[in-house]
């Protein structure tokens, strides 16, 4: 046998095992990606270029649906698509499928498409969630508007799918059906809801606890505080200042850490990191006020 018939016969038979040795594009996830840009969350030294921009579309998409620039949403959209069915595995590709065709219908509601409108916020239920949308639940401005247009059917087709994986929606999403059901018009929001008198509670003392640390130390260090008005102005920019810093680390933090636990399963962990970043929005500005104190205090003279 002449060597080129051979050279063909290998080649057949290599091409029909390369399956058996090759990664299956359909569960990449699971054996082809662990230490790649591909995988869930892949580390900083496999952030390609690429990846870098599929974090960041989203943003953009925002940006420029936000200036009515629809040229370029619709641009970032088709980009922002594209690279999610390059990254199917990673934990933004449920946010690029929710995101991208909600602005989809938002602007087929802005050419007065409530078909066409309604068809993508059917899509955007398929997402498949992701640490964002699991936690705090996906934007419903879209779902709330197509429901008062008449738009029920797809409407309720979407809070099932949404409530596949929105973890923590409190029973929002049953109590909604329900009044839908009974032909009611409840207002979708992620932020709707009678506030309970703990959650009003805990809103005000998370907004005032600047003021409390303060008013506390000008209570129990009345005597050993001098230039009180100028330690209170100080102690409360201080104390609000560090609210801040832990509410935009922990935003940026959380992604991460809620993504790296998500993918090992383990849901409790993330219920405590979350209240670990509550426990710190309280911590921080008490021991920033705290040595704030101690620069307004008379020195001991023995």
């Amino acid at each position: 046998m002449s060597r080129k018939p051979l050279t063909l016969i290998m080649l057949i038979v290599l091409i029909l095992l390369k399956p058996l040795f090759a990664c299956d594009v359909n569960i990449t996830c699971y054996k082809c990606a662990k230490e790649s840009e591909f995988s869930w969350n892949p580390s900083n030294r496999y952030v390609s270029t690429r990846l870098n921009r599929f974090y960041t579309l989203d943003e953009k998409l925002k940006t420029a649906y936000s200036a009515s620039n629809f040229g370029t949403t619709k641009s970032l959209i088709k980009e922002y698509l594209e690279l999610a069915k390059i990254y199917k595995c990673n934990w933004n590709y449920g946010n690029a499928i929710h995101d991208a065709n909600r602005y989809l219908a938002l602007m087929s509601l802005k050419n007065n498409d409530i078909d066409m409108a309604g068809t993508y916020l059917l899509r955007a239920g398929k997402s498949s969630g992701s640490p964002q949308l699991d936690s705090f639940g996906p934007d419903l401005d879209l779902a709330n508007q197509l429901l008062k247009l008449g738009k029920r059917n797809e409407v309720i087709t979407y809070l099932n799918d949404v409530k596949l994986f929105w973890e923590m929606n409190d029973g929002r999403i049953d109590s909604w059906l329900e009044q839908i059901n009974n032909g009611e018009q409840p207002e979708l929001s992620r932020f709707s809801g009678k506030a309970s008198f703990w959650q009003k509670l805990f809103f005000w003392v998370s907004s005032l606890w600047p003021f409390f640390i303060v008013s506390i130390f000008l209570i129990i260090k009345r005597n050993a505080i001098k230039k009180k008005w100028q330690f209170s102005v100080t102690g409360l920019v201080s104390g609000y200042m560090a609210m801040y810093v832990v509410n935009w680390t922990s935003t940026h933090a959380m992604t991460s850490i809620i993504s790296y636990l998500s993918e090992r399963g383990n849901d409790s962990m993330i219920m405590i990191v979350i209240y670990l970043f509550i426990a710190l929005v309280y911590i921080l500005p008490a021991i920033v006020i705290f040595a704030v104190s101690r620069a307004f205090q008379f020195k001991n003279i023995s």
